[in-house]
């Protein structure tokens, strides 16, 4: 795999899981996506999450990714019409189009294939449509404007989604109602097997809701690019009830409320309770577990209870959630002539404090990434009427941040005071004019109607909300003579790429881009842009075992391309020319990688993929000695949990999504408690096994070569749980990832996130000895770790509060080759007191093991690494040099192969107060490169 390939995949990786702490990243994972969450109406206002990279949002806004309340869009004066055409450019009659207003609307196409939306806002809008076995069409984005012509969507064939559902002893669930949510929202029941199935489906990241009468409601997301299967397992669910009041304890009636925690679905129109006359909710069944409930209306800021603990089983009564007073906020967008700007999107947010918090009480996370995982705040929505006016309500009171965004142009932020609660006559000014226009041409030089183009800022400015708006991604798609127009842009450059036929979000991405080739290069205001977007084309080709067998299921990746297969043969079509590295992955070989040049038009035919088995284990799981059947193992390198479960936080869990994107490999064992894992390259691997109802094994380390690999043990044992407080500088310390590691097994990590309290807890551990960590910063720029030791009970509760004490000393290690050689990359280390080790295995150990204290890491770029914020104190900094050969990225996959070869040079060094910077060097002697250099052989 080219060192460049991995690095681009890894990095983004690492910096979604920059809070987990850094034995996340090390084990690092080959890709992970996020499904979109569509919002859904909720009276006058709805909950819209933004999926990142979204074009609907400015790149640099101010807001980030805060989840969205949002107002039902104003009654507009446009008209939004088009025609769906089947095969033969044939009109498709019935078709059902969804278009993403707010709230979101449907229409049925006529004879002629024609539909339409009228009383629209001028705004860019989304559509898809789909027309059962006839095939989907979208998603395209459309600017509507006065003179937008009719748009037309060209139907494909569609994905197809089955939904498992099923009991925590794997039993099928009957009668469950199953809700695919995405750019398209379809609702399916399960049939006597417990699987529904959708069979028109756009390609896209969906979210996947699972709910039946007794049992708690599950959300998991899911990428769906042809045939695709998911399992949602419900858990037995006991009701919870509560009361909303105001700051005098009044009842708020006709709030929303919502049940906050990883596993849980977001949407205010579907998931939320709403209170009744006297300010009460209720929820008829949740899961065992901890948890927050939002509350938002439209009159008062939002509101978050204290973390609730629920054990499944008996009723909860009692939760209060108490909303502040809201500010009020009116005003006008404007252009620059003063003249009012129709459709315009108006966001405004509470500013965020010194520590990047927001004020106002938004969701708080009881944790786990996601909505609600951080410290607290949201952005109100609204666009604007006829008139360009808008009205928002339920803000903070305190200083506020606005911005504004429409097609032709975007609104510099602006600062409000809401302390009174009441702010008027604000006028947004929609100051970023600049333009680009051009063609679309194929390579025949023939316009290419449809298509979508996409500019990228060349460079980026800061994220101050109080400075100006980064230049925004802005998407536009051209008309039946290719041209395009791209508007609301700073001055600057960009770089230009274009899809065809709407570039779909389940489309293939790849390293260049989907149809886009390497972009082109443009300064805002040119107007004679020519992109050319080549033919696509595709790959296929079939694999199979050493023994001639075929995995039961697999999954190929190219670029942003992937999907699961059930049989020998696999392709990947829709793929833009260019060189990609495709991965092949599964539960019971190796990972196979191999690099593909695909020219324009191409049909690419690899033929049939060898695939290795690699490494086994296997063994027994028990409970009080006997065999416990239906138990899921997880075995890989890097096994990342979340507050209740093995499954990753991050989504796409330990299942298909992580046996396929993470490394970490899964089964269920068998009526005998059986289980064997396969698959594995050298290097340790780390296994856990669990059972809902029964506990949780510590974790295991198998060592290479260790002989009882296959007859391995894992004894399950009562949850144990662990909650605690963080603090940073006498303060609340919201937002922040707290990550847990067995002191023995340092390849098991499982990670939740402040709430805006600074409370928060693992619902479910293994009983064992744990470093709990506080854990700032990001990979790139290093990672600091604030850690304390705890022992959790078997079915008892651990509690250990954090407190991060930065200090004001930096200290730069400079590691020295001795021997000759040149150093390329090279890991460093600074951890409190006193650390030995002579590997980069024995390091990952010996830190598990370090007890309290701060760690920190930084990947040693020019010769040097920078450690800051450190107190003075005793140290030891270690350097884990790499070979000169390895670059990039490239280093995780070396790492997870020979860590337990690799040196380590560990020296002790005392931080004393003075000087404010202090040096040491580290000598080192770099590492002759094993094998290839690949570490694709690790089957991570």
């Amino acid at each position: 795999m080219s060192s460049k390939r991995r690095l681009a995949v890894v990095v983004a990786l690492a910096i979604v899981v920059a809070g987990i702490g850094v034995y996340a990243w090390r084990r690092g994972a080959s890709r992970i996506e996020t499904a979109g969450d569509p919002a859904g109406r909720i009276g006058s206002e709805r909950l819209a999450r933004t999926p990142a990279g979204s074009a609907e949002r400015p790149v640099g806004d101010p807001f980030g990714d805060l989840p969205v309340l949002a107002t039902d869009d104003p009654v507009g004066s446009l008209r939004l019409e088009g025609m769906v055409l089947g095969d033969g450019d044939r009109p498709a009659a019935g078709a059902t189009v969804v278009l993403d207003a707010a709230p979101p609307r449907t229409a049925t196409t006529a004879a002629d294939g024609g539909f339409a939306f009228d009383g629209l806002v001028g705004r860019t809008y989304t559509l898809t449509a789909r027309a059962g076995a006839a095939g989907v069409a979208g998603p395209t984005r459309v600017p509507l404007t006065a003179t937008t012509e009719l748009v037309t969507l060209r139907l494909r064939p569609g994905a197809t989604l089955e939904a498992s559902v099923v009991t925590t002893a794997a039993r099928p669930i009957a009668g469950a109602t199953v809700e695919l949510r995405g750019a398209d929202v379809q609702v399916a029941m399960t049939g006597v097997d417990g699987v529904a199935t959708f069979a028109a489906v756009v390609p896209g990241g969906y979210t996947v809701v699972a709910s039946a009468s007794g049992m708690a409601p599950v959300a998991r997301p899911v990428r769906v690019t042809k045939r695709e299967r998911v399992k949602l397992v419900l858990a037995p669910g006991a009701a919870v009830s509560g009361r909303v009041v105001d700051e005098t304890g009044a009842p708020v009636a006709g709030a929303k409320v919502l049940a906050v925690a990883p596993g849980l679905a977001m949407d205010l129109r579907r998931d939320a309770a709403t209170t009744e006359a006297d300010g009460a909710f209720h929820f008829a069944a949740l899961a065992a577990g901890s948890l927050r409930f939002v509350a938002s209306d439209a009159v008062h800021a939002s509101g978050t209870s204290e973390l609730v603990v629920l054990d499944g089983a008996h009723p909860t009564d009692g939760v209060v959630i108490e909303l502040a007073a809201g500010a009020v906020v009116r005003g006008r967008v404007v252009d620059t002539a003063k003249v009012p700007v129709e459709g315009a999107r108006v966001e405004i947010a509470g500013v965020p404090d010194r520590g990047g918090r927001r004020r106002g009480g938004g969701p708080g996370g009881p944790g786990g990434p996601g909505p609600g995982g951080g410290g607290g705040g949201e952005a109100r929505q609204a666009f604007t009427d006829a008139k360009g006016e808008f009205t928002l309500r339920g803000l903070p009171r305190g200083p506020l941040v606005a911005i504004a965004t429409a097609e032709r142009g975007a609104a510099s932020p602006k600062t409000l005071d809401a302390t009174s609660g009441e702010v008027a006559n604000v006028e947004l000014v929609l100051d970023r004019t600049e333009a680009i226009a051009g063609i679309v041409v194929d390579d025949a030089n023939q316009p290419i109607e449809g298509a979508q183009v996409r500019a990228d800022p060349r460079e980026r400015a800061g994220r101050d909300p109080g400075a100006a708006l980064e230049r925004g991604e802005r998407i536009a798609r051209t008309d039946s003579a290719g041209a395009f127009r791209i508007g609301g842009l700073e001055a600057g450059g960009y770089t230009l790429r274009a899809s065809r036929g709407g570039g779909g979000s389940g489309g293939p991405g790849g390293r260049r881009g989907r149809g886009g080739g390497d972009g082109v290069d443009a300064e805002a205001g040119a107007t004679d842009v020519r992109i050319v977007v080549p033919a696509e084309g595709s790959v296929s080709g079939k694999v199979a075992l050493a023994d001639g067998t075929v995995p039961p299921i697999y999954f190929v990746s190219l670029g942003q391309a992937g999907q699961s297969f059930l049989t020998a043969a696999f392709e990947l079509g829709e793929l833009a020319p260019g060189t990609y590295t495709l991965d092949v992955r599964g539960s019971s070989f190796t990972t196979h990688e191999q690099d593909v040049t695909i020219a324009s038009g191409q049909a690419v035919d690899l033929g049939t993929i060898t695939l290795t088995p690699g490494r086994a284990i296997g063994g027994v799981v028990v409970s009080g000695g006997s065999p416990v059947a239906g138990a899921t193992v997880y075995g890989g390198r890097q096994i990342l949990g979340g507050g209740a479960t093995n499954d990753s936080p991050l989504g796409g869990g330990a299942g298909a999504g992580a046996t396929f994107g993470a490394g970490t490999k899964s089964t269920t064992t068998g009526a005998d408690g059986t289980f064997s894992l396969s698959g594995f390259g050298e290097g340790d691997i780390t296994v856990v096994a669990e059972l809902a109802a029964g506990g949780r094994s510590p974790a295991r380390r198998v060592t290479e070569g260790e002989p009882d690999a296959g007859q391995l043990v894992l004894a399950l044992q009562p949850f144990g749980a662990l909650s605690g407080l963080l603090h940073q500088d006498g303060s609340i310390a919201s937002g922040i990832g707290v990550s847990v590691m067995s002191t023995t097994s340092p390849g098991a990590v499982n990670m939740v996130t402040s709430g805006a309290d600074g409370a928060y807890r693992f619902d479910r551990l293994a009983p064992d000895t744990y470093k709990v960590s506080a854990t700032l910063g990001q990979i790139r720029r290093g990672l600091r770790l604030y850690s304390q030791q705890v022992v959790v009970p078997a079915g008892g509760e651990a509690h250990m509060d954090l407190g991060i004490a930065a200090g004001d000393v930096t200290l730069v290690v400079t590691p020295t080759p001795t021997g000759g050689g040149t150093l390329g990359l090279a890991i460093a280390w600074v951890a409190s007191g006193s650390v030995r080790a002579a590997t980069e295995s024995d390091l990952q150990l010996a830190l598990a093991g370090a007890g309290a204290g701060t760690t920190q890491m930084q990947i040693a770029r020019g010769g040097t690494a920078t450690f800051t914020a450190l107190t003075p104190g005793a140290y030891t900094a270690c350097v884990v040099p790499l070979p000169s050969e390895i670059h990039g990225a490239g280093a995780l996959g070396y790492m997870d192969a020979h860590g337990a070869k690799l040196p380590a040079v560990c020296v002790p060094v005392a931080i004393t107060s003075a000087p404010p910077s202090q040096a040491l060097a580290v000598p080192v002697a770099i590492p002759a490169l094993v094998g290839d250099g690949s570490g694709s052989g690790s089957g991570a």
